[in-house]
């Protein structure tokens, strides 16, 4: 059964009985399974709580944790802060003597404590260790803010001088502040003991609290993000967190605050989101953490918190957990259309819970990531703005265009379709990267064809030399045109822009080896420029910057186009060798993920925009003799409708605008 899990605030100061009627109203309604209690959240934040504060809380909670009980709704307890996200203007307490995060700019967190200060240790596992006694909470949750960066006003930390002793002890050196900054962007070996050292201080501070709280046995954490630009490494982590041999949780974010653009949240969600569930692998359980900050309707439609929790079956979470009721003391209020909304769509969720797939079990593209790109990034002159990686963009392209991926760290792999972006290849070595190709159809952009310059293996895709151009400025290029005379919805010279939001242009000359350019770039004249996608060799080539730092480019909306879908999808169904494994959706904004165990293979087709599909188009290397289906209102498995036209499986059910379904297919 799929978990719903209410992050909730129950105040002490408010109507006791008026809140906890309401809550059970809203779970029964709502089917929730467990409520997730916060302690002084957000509005009513206090920095460091002390016992004697947190009384009340611990009083209120086990009153409402004895009630829902009767209903067989379980109690878990999610404290406000670890070490503390941000300031708001409060100070630390009388006798709270923990020393100060310490910015990169030397900013001084009036609330985050440096993770490795004793007394805060000391201080923050009493306080576990009180709540554990008096509320025995089925999880204890460890925030997100058990992290080295964003405390704001400390945007990178900790350059406290305790870190910096250990930086310059084990660099033997005598750097102040600024200049270590500016060497950890510019000097790899300073940038390794950087990085080292705040994994291993997230890593030992965990170590320290789940052994000294004592008589819990299960824990989560609160995962913004991979933060591998801090060296944090999430399998370690939850190993720790598995003291008692009991599964941690994980909770994902899935990066919408407030509702925002749905192709853009498609982005974030591809990026971000799947990569977090790919790095914990079976490591914890996964679930969701979905919010609407500030709470109400008017930041979150019940509509849009819908769209991620059907989207979001992909992850094969176990749960959700969500918040969409103000902390500051309402309750639950206003909350029919959110109740009736997770009732309704529980039973799919839970279905395909019911199955127990595992990431293991997922096929497509093989996206190349590793925690160790930050270490191996090139050299910059932005300080710690120089460990950012963008490994992941070619996951996300790939499957906002319908082609289905899977996130791994095998670099190693043979006989597949690799995708690398950002600068992985960093990370391997000359043999492996050969290995790489030789073994493989490696998808690569324009940062990779750079790095293999670099490292003289550009024979690898025969290249001669290459040169950026800047888009909009460099005037040398303005368009990007099929080379071919096929014809993309009846349309010959198909186009596409070249001069918006793409990435500057990387122009590729190659030799004569095995080469099909399948779409060129044309400037204003209407003059050939260059090749554009190319396959060469075992490679193929999207001349593109994968560059974060312009929000362009971060989220390529330029790039996602008919023209490039249509030349992509057409070079790996016909000119690689090893697509057993790809999975192609034609529709617009609709992406597979695709698992295959027992010898089924289950596709959720997620759509992330506000279109209906009254029919779905899957090409797929494969030929099926019978496809079923299970969605919303259908949760039971049926014979799906479809018909196959030149190899093609036309799927003949609608799948409506912001929601997902999933067909087995044998």
């Amino acid at each position: 059964m799929y978990n719903y899990s209410l992050r909730f605030s129950l105040v002490p100061s408010v109507d006791f009985e008026e809140r906890v009627s309401a809550l059970l109203d809203f779970c029964k309604k709502a089917k929730i399974d467990e409520v997730m209690f916060f302690i002084a959240p957000k509005e009513l934040g206090c920095g460091h709580i002390t016992i004697e504060e947190a009384k009340p809380w611990v009083d209120t909670i086990k009153k409402a944790k004895k009630i829902l009980k009767e209903y067989g709704i379980t109690t878990t307890l999610n404290p406000w802060i670890t070490l503390g996200h941000y300031d708001l203007g409060v100070k630390l307490k009388k006798g709270q003597n923990f020393r100060a995060m310490v910015g990169h700019d030397g900013a001084v967190a009036e609330v985050a404590p440096c993770p490795l200060c004793e007394n805060w240790r000391k201080y923050y596992v009493d306080l576990m260790n009180f709540y554990v006694e008096h509320l025995q909470p089925d999880v204890l949750w460890i925030e997100d803010d058990m992290r080295m960066g964003n405390h704001m006003p400390v945007a990178h930390g900790c350059f406290c001088e305790e870190h910096m002793r250990i930086f310059n002890q084990r660099l033997n050196s005598n750097y102040d502040r600024d200049t270590l900054v500016e060497k950890i962007g510019t000097d790899k070996a300073v940038r390794k003991v950087y990085l080292d050292v705040m994994r291993e201080t997230v890593q030992d501070t965990v170590d320290y609290i789940v052994r000294n709280v004592k008589n819990q046995s299960a824990f989560g954490l609160m995962t913004g993000g991979t933060c591998i630009y801090e060296g944090r490494r999430l399998p370690e982590l939850f190993e720790s967190l598995a003291i008692y041999g009991v599964k941690p949780l994980n909770r994902c974010c899935l990066n919408s605050y407030r509702q925002r653009g749905l192709q853009e949240y498609a982005w974030l969600f591809n990026k971000s989101s799947m990569e977090v569930k790919a790095i914990t692998g079976n490591t914890a359980d996964c679930v969701s953490e979905i919010e609407n900050v500030p709470h109400s309707m008017y930041s979150k439609s019940a509509n849009f918190f819908k769209y991620q929790m059907l989207t979001s079956a992909s992850m094969l979470f176990t749960g959700a957990t969500f918040s969409m009721f103000e902390f500051c003391g309402n309750g639950a209020n206003n909350y029919d259309r959110y109740a009736n909304m997770l009732a309704e769509i529980k039973p799919y969720l839970s279905a395909i819970n019911d199955l127990k797939l595992s990431y293991d079990n997922a096929v497509g593209v093989h996206v190349l990531i590793s925690y160790n790109s930050p270490y191996v990034v090139k050299n910059g002159a932005n300080g710690l703005a120089s460990v950012g990686t963008t490994d992941c963009w070619i996951y996300a392209y790939l499957e906002q265009l319908g082609i289905s991926c899977v996130y791994s760290t095998d670099y190693k792999v043979k006989g597949k379709v690799v995708g690398v972006s950002g600068q992985v290849l960093r990370n391997y070595e000359d043999e492996d990267i050969i290995n790489l190709f030789n073994n493989n159809f490696v998808i690569l952009t324009a940062e990779n064809v750079l790095f293999l310059k670099e490292r003289g293996l550009s024979y690898l895709i025969d290249m001669k030399d290459c040169e950026y151009f800047e888009q909009r400025i460099s005037g040398k290029y303005s368009m990007e045109e099929i080379n071919s005379d096929d014809k993309i919805f009846g349309v010959s010279q198909f186009r596409a822009t070249g001069q918006m939001f793409c990435g500057n242009y990387l122009h590729v000359n190659y030799g004569k080896e095995n080469k099909n350019v399948y779409s060129i770039v044309k400037d204003y004249k209407e003059v050939y420029a260059g090749d554009a996608i190319t396959r060469v060799n075992n490679a193929l080539v999207i001349p593109y910057k994968d560059n974060d730092t312009e929000m362009e480019i971060y989220f390529p909306v330029g790039m996602l186009c008919p023209l490039r879908e249509y030349v992509i999808k057409k070079a790996l169904l016909n000119d690689c060798p090893y697509n057993d494994d790809l999975y192609f959706i034609a529709e617009e904004n609709v992406s597979p993920y695709v698992y295959v165990k027992d010898g089924k293979t289950y596709i959720i087709v997620s759509n992330f925009v506000d279109d209906d599909y009254p029919v779905i188009h899957l090409k797929a290397n494969k030929k099926f003799d019978k496809i079923s289906i299970i969605k919303v209102g259908a949760e039971e498995f049926v014979p799906a409708k479809y018909t196959v036209v030149d190899g093609e499986y036309v799927i003949e059910e609608c799948l409506k605008a912001q929601t997902s379904y999933m067909l087995v297919c044998e």
